[in-house]
């Protein structure tokens, strides 16, 4: 069985991403030092630790202990990622009843709705990709190898994530196997064997199905690697190989848009990777596949032409 690892570290982290995403799961005084960061932000990087506590109505260390959930090692490295994110975000956050997605408002231009998906796109990748552990990915890569089968999941939009993954390790030579839900895949059981690896997907990381799905594989042995948004989620807790994003998600959303984007940018990484370590197969993999769609387009090229003239035969021409 490959060795497997998880991102304990997470100095990259969007203070104001992960407090959204992990919120009910904090203690009341935890939430009133949430609350003073979501409210003000910016007043907050220029506090100590001190002025942070008695603002919040709690002790410094309860602060501290609010840093470690929140993947910072104290009170210092918390307020340093606040001013970086603070100035990145600038202009595309409201977060009010007036917000349609990406901080954006129903009265915004449309050049506005534009720079402001840009913006939000390019922050969502830029973030993601400091996450992406190099350590869990080698060991990942691993696991792909020495694979029998691939399993990928995913509900509702992280479906189509969960598709692609199949997608590209079919096309990398890789029998990888998608399920569209999850009486499908838990009625496809017995298809992963121990040591084979389980995709899940989820932005929350708690979702039942999603997690229904973990919890019955990882019990046959199945290698379970995870791309979620939450690093204390329930699949976050089985995960073999923990992949993080930082994206933004309304609860009233118009669909799972840039959280999509950093879910496919760890695939591609995870893709590619696992291309690398077994380069030859891959590469004979991909000439096979592109060969067979050069030759299906070829046929209906022939097939297209061959119309035409009986078409052209059949009016005399």
């Amino acid at each position: 069985m490959a060795e497997t690892g998880k991102v304990v570290a997470m100095p990259n982290l969007d203070p104001i991403i992960s407090i959204r995403s992990s919120y009910k799961g904090f203690s009341p005084p935890e939430q009133r030092c949430a609350d003073l960061i979501l409210h003000s932000a910016q007043a907050v990087t220029q506090m100590s630790i001190t002025d942070f506590a008695i603002k919040a109505d709690t002790s410094e260390a309860t602060v501290v202990r609010f840093c470690k959930k929140l993947g910072f090692p104290g009170y210092p490295k918390l307020r340093i990622a606040l001013a970086t994110n603070v100035g990145f975000r600038a202009g595309i956050t409201i977060n009010d009843e007036n917000e349609i997605e990406l901080g954006i408002s129903h009265d915004d231009s449309t050049s506005e709705i534009i720079s402001k998906v840009g913006s939000s796109a390019s922050m969502t990748i830029a973030m993601t990709s400091q996450l992406v552990n190099a350590e869990t990915l080698d060991s990942l890569t691993e696991a792909l190898y020495e694979a029998r089968t691939i399993g990928a999941f995913g509900a509702g939009a992280s479906g189509l994530v969960a598709a692609d993954i199949s997608y590209k390790f079919n096309r990398l030579g890789h029998a990888c196997v998608h399920w569209a839900d999850h009486h499908a895949a838990l009625t496809s059981i017995s298809t992963l064997r121990e040591g084979d690896v389980l995709f899940l997907v989820s932005h929350s990381g708690n979702t039942p199905e999603t997690i229904a799905v973990a919890t019955e594989f990882k019990n046959r042995g199945v290698l379970i690697a995870v791309i979620t948004n939450s690093p204390r989620s329930g699949l976050a807790q089985v995960a073999d190989f923990l992949f993080l994003t930082q994206a933004e998600r309304n609860v009233v959303r118009v669909g799972a848009t840039v959280s999509r984007i950093a879910q496919l940018l760890i695939v591609d990484c995870i893709a590619i990777a696992a291309a690398r370590r077994s380069w030859e197969i891959s590469r004979a993999a991909l000439t096979d596949a592109s060969a067979a769609i050069e030759r299906q387009i070829n046929y209906k090229d022939w097939l297209y032409e061959g119309s035409i003239a009986s078409a052209t035969e059949s009016l005399g021409g």
